[in-house]
């Protein structure tokens, strides 16, 4: 009787962790998705200014007419700027979730720290 308890307990506590996981692991899935989209952003970046090194010597070789030269690169330079500050943004968020992050703990060790104080005065 008493194994079969154990064994009882341990299938509910294993279905409630598993259940229970993805409600735990909330918030670092949406740093996960900070950190690809942030990825993507980079790959974005690196591409378009690569894009612009090869149309500047595209332009210096000759191959672009001065026409297409300034249209294209206007283009390319607005799509780049776009994604900096898509790429700032997300930068300032992460740090602004760090930064609320930090202050949590720091409240939660205060309060920690006044609560046995109190118990020690009752």
């Amino acid at each position: 009787m008493a194994l079969e308890l154990v064994i009882v307990i341990a299938v509910i506590g294993a279905c409630a962790y598993f259940v229970g996981r993805p409600l735990w692991d909330a918030r670092p899935r949406v740093r996960d998705l900070d950190e690809g989209r942030r990825a993507e952003l980079r790959r974005q970046k690196e591409g378009l200014l690569s894009s612009l090194r090869e149309m500047e010597f595209d332009f210096r070789t000759g191959k672009l007419t001065e026409e297409d030269y300034g249209a294209m690169r206007s283009d390319l330079e607005a799509r780049a700027i776009e994604t900096l500050r898509q790429l700032d943004a997300l930068e300032a968020s992460a740090g602004l979730d760090a930064r609320l992050e930090d202050e949590i703990r720091a409240l939660k060790t205060s309060i920690a720290a006044r609560q046995p104080g109190k118990a020690r005065g009752l």
